[in-house]
């Protein structure tokens, strides 16, 4: 079950029963990128690079995955998809370094969000683009945005 833990952290929680179904405990299970973010930040916590900086290099790498996608060549797909796993990756980066160097802030918060939805948008769109016509008919980019 997902609930928010006090720190605004997401935590998946299980409840797990001894043998008799009586009794349990709760155990807090952060994501292993979540947790590889903060591990990769701790050199960034006083350094000039800021939050928003790497939110919008993620958002970059993001775009950079539809363009490799769109292309519609299987290698170049292997590099975006690459790309776009790291896009992901860096949307937690981002936050880990706010938390942890204390340059948590609204507009921060909103680019962040951005940045996210341009990173996933842009990574379907250019899978449909790059399916063409051939698997879609032409509707591949529609699809993509869709999804």
């Amino acid at each position: 079950m997902r609930r928010f833990a006090g720190n605004g952290k997401i935590c998946m929680t299980n409840k797990i029963q001894d043998g008799a179904g009586s009794a349990g405990y709760e155990k807090n299970v952060t994501a292993y990128d979540a947790r590889l973010a903060e591990y990769v930040v701790r050199p960034l916590v006083n350094s000039p690079i800021s939050p928003n900086m790497l939110t919008v290099f993620g958002m970059l790498v993001g775009l950079t995955s539809c363009w490799l996608f769109s292309r519609g060549d299987p290698v170049l797909a292997n590099w975006g998809g690459l790309c776009f796993m790291f896009g992901v990756f860096m949307d937690h980066v981002d936050g880990a370094h706010a938390r942890s160097s204390g340059k948590t802030s609204t507009f921060g918060h909103y680019l962040d969000h951005i940045g996210a939805a341009t990173t996933y948008c842009a990574g379907f769109i250019g899978i449909g683009l790059g399916a063409g016509s051939e698997l879609t008919g032409g509707w591949g980019p529609w699809l993509g945005l869709i999804t």
